[in-house]
């Protein structure tokens, strides 16, 4: 059709400066009917009760844009237009096939418009279900992990409260009577395995993991995630039950020998 149609407008203008009006407005009249054409076929895309965001609606707007003839026959068509009044600017007959051109390509721009406003709307949306559907994974996967820790922690404190009652270390409590001439010195070769075993025996012996900051009215010590556990009624190192718990302080020798055991640790 578009062939047919850009065939008529070589026709209506036979040779530069000359012009058959009759055949211009029939070419006219076709290209009317093509943008009505088009026109139907938006609305047969966009109809009521269709999504206008859908992939399918986004596929059938490319498909009529990538099929349509208008573009191009309205191109050849303001060409020769362009060539007829340059060559003839005094012609008054041609001003109303102006007015009637600029109509019709008004009326398919906004149409054009009309499309690609939709499309980008489309692509819009889809960048945003991407990006929901990210979000919801990454969501999904630190729950997941969050969940693992959980179970974890809950595993330990139930293998804690099944153990049986381990012997009472005096070491474990960190009591303030500690004889200090068991600490050597700091030339002493036993000195670094000192400050390892310190390391080791300020972590809590339920997870093993957190320092201990809680004590119990047994006078036992863990950290306060295991300590504040609903599971844990009894201390897992004495089984006595827990009536009572406080937050924990070293003492000001031992915060110093930790301090030197973190030295260390970053030294290593």
């Amino acid at each position: 059709m578009s062939s047919n149609i850009i065939e008529l407008i070589n026709n209506a203008f036979p040779e530069p400066g000359v012009v058959d009006y009759n055949l211009l407005q029939r070419v006219l009249s076709e290209i009317i009917e093509s943008l009505r054409i088009f026109q139907v076929n938006i609305n047969n895309v966009i109809r009521p009760g269709v999504d206008r965001f859908s992939t399918g609606v986004r596929d059938a707007l490319r498909t009529i844009l990538i099929r349509t003839p208008l573009m191009e026959i309205l191109e050849e068509l303001r060409q020769k237009l362009s060539e007829y009044t340059q060559s003839n600017p005094h012609d008054t007959l041609i001003r109303p096939i102006l007015m009637q051109y600029d109509r019709i390509n008004n009326g398919f721009e906004r149409n054009k418009e009309q499309i690609n406003e939709i499309l980008n709307e489309i692509a819009r949306r889809e960048r945003a279900a991407r990006n929901a559907e990210r979000i919801a994974r990454e969501a999904a996967e630190a729950a997941r992990v969050i969940a693992l820790e959980e179970e974890r922690v809950r595993a330990a404190i139930a293998a804690a409260a099944r153990a049986p009652p381990a012997r009472v270390d005096n070491r474990l409590r960190l009591r303030r009577t500690e004889d200090e001439r068991v600490v050597p010195e700091e030339d002493d070769p036993g000195y670094q395995a000192y400050l390892e075993n310190l390391g080791r025996r300020m972590r809590c012996p339920v997870c093993g993991f957190n320092e201990r900051d809680t004590t119990l009215n047994c006078e036992h010590t863990l950290c306060a995630e295991c300590a504040s556990h609903p599971s844990l009624t009894t201390c897992p190192i004495c089984r006595a039950p827990i009536t009572n718990k406080k937050a924990f302080y070293l003492e000001k020798k031992y915060l110093k020998y930790k301090n030197k055991y973190l030295a260390l640790k970053r030294d290593i």
